[in-house]
């Protein structure tokens, strides 16, 4: 059997990435994989670092970057040419060094198609691996339904979608194998530009194959207690966990109000019960490191309490995603920025408010919460959801905290109930992977 190559891996320091591959491979379900995938990164050393060991080959990108001669070469073909895959050709060779060759390449970062800037590349690569004649498959996509509609559907124009148009986008898209689309607002999206596009003889849209499939990091177990770094006066089942990114700051309408809410909620905490606060970081890459945030956080909010209450609020160290998973399963609550922290949370039973900035916040939460009914009330989006962009008042999140405390025990029985079956689809991951592979 040929091959089996991850690729648009940034690197472990993002832990919702580490998720992805440790969810896919841990515990040896990707039968095969040990021995014949390879794990392409951005960040190799990160890898190593984090990931379980014996997961699978791991080899890093070349970085254009690092040799100015051949980014200069590269740069002037490119520029000739028009060959849009020059970069990645020269980023990837590791991967095909010693004559090796695949079957199937998978996209680990499939939802880096809610970001138009990083379209582009995506597109470059799945160009590049086809003409390899390698099938590939597009994991955990999420995609705002506007970049697939044109302006005069109601979506985006031209310049929102970076340096394609909707139609490149979209023949993009249907060339995979498969896509594995992670929430039901992007499957739904997909399937209605899939129905449009082939009514337009668009190449591939008639043929694409679209399947509607839970985040492969639900399948990743927590740490054991032993292999996990707790804060001191750490308490579980009397722990709040909050994680902020400086992402999430990036996306606010009004600058400054994330930050005012958490430390609101904070203060609100301390103040209405005997809970503590763990500040949980789930990024640490330096160009968007939530310790940054975390730590200014810590340092404030501590600041602004009595003495004896300052270690209840405690900052969590940097650890694998499997510890940090492990942390946060036994927190009581948790209100978190970063799409994997709350799959974290989610997939352990931990009642969780997102603050969320993209349709994979919002079809997460539909699809675990879509037939809730908490405390007599059908589910409402503005209940699991608390949009950065809609955030103007702190007493907005510590509402929102304050609801999800009341209805603790009912949200804790729901999740319950609906987790099995929901992991249990994740799993289909696996079985998808497998079979693209063998074909």
């Amino acid at each position: 059997m040929s091959g089996l190559l991850f690729y648009m891996h940034g690197g472990s320091g993002n832990h919702g990435c580490e998720a992805i591959v440790t969810g896919l491979l841990g515990g040896g379900k990707l039968k095969g994989a040990q021995e014949e995938a390879l794990l392409l990164s951005m960040r190799a050393a990160e890898d190593r670092r984090y990931l379980p060991q014996d997961l699978c080959r791991i080899a890093e990108e070349k970085h254009v970057e690092d040799n100015r001669l051949v980014h200069t070469l590269l740069y002037g073909y490119k520029k000739i040419t028009g060959d849009a895959g020059t970069y990645l050709r020269y980023r990837y060779r590791p991967a095909f060094e010693n004559g090796r060759s695949y079957a199937a390449a998978v996209s680990i970062g499939g939802d880096n198609y809610c970001y138009p800037l990083m379209v582009d590349e995506l597109m470059a690569a799945n160009t590049v691996l086809h003409k390899k004649g390698i099938r590939t498959i597009l994991l955990g996509c999420s995609v705002e339904p506007s970049l697939l509609r044109s302006a005069s559907e109601g979506g985006a124009p031209d310049t929102e979608r970076g340096g394609h148009t909707k139609e490149e986008l979209l023949r993009d898209l249907f060339s995979y194998h498969t896509v594995l689309a992670r929430e039901s607002l992007t499957f739904t999206a997909l399937k209605e530009a899939q129905q449009s596009a082939a009514a337009q003889g668009v190449k591939g849209a008639e043929k694409a194959r679209i399947l509607l499939v839970p985040d492969p990091a639900f399948l990743m177990e927590p740490a054991p207690a032993e292999e996990t770094v707790y804060p001191p006066h750490f308490a579980p089942g009397k722990t709040i966990g909050l994680n902020l990114s400086p992402m999430a700051e990036d996306y606010e309408a009004n600058k400054g109000c994330v930050r005012k809410s958490f430390l609101a909620l904070i203060r609100h905490i301390l103040a209405a019960s005997e809970d503590a606060v763990a500040l949980i970081p789930h990024v640490i890459w330096k160009n968007s490191n939530d310790l940054t945030v975390l730590q200014e956080l810590y340092e404030t909010a501590r600041s602004e309490v009595s003495p004896e209450d300052r270690d209840r609020i405690m900052l969590v160290q940097d650890q694998p995603a499997r510890a940090l998973k492990r942390i946060i399963s036994e927190c009581r609550l948790f209100i978190g920025a970063r799409t994997h922290s709350t799959i974290a949370a989610y997939s352990t039973g931990v009642p969780t408010l997102v603050i969320g900035y993209s349709v994979k916040a919002k079809g997460i939460a539909k699809d675990l919460f879509g037939d809730a009914v908490i405390s007599g009330e059908p589910y409402r989006q503005e209940d699991y959801v608390l949009p950065v962009q809609e955030l103007s008042d702190p007493q907005q999140l510590v509402m929102k905290y304050d609801r999800m405390r009341e209805n603790e025990p009912e949200l804790r029985a729901y999740l319950r109930k609906k987790l099995p079956d929901y992991i249990r689809e994740a799993e289909k991951n696996i079985q998808v992977i497998q079979e693209v592979w063998a074909e």
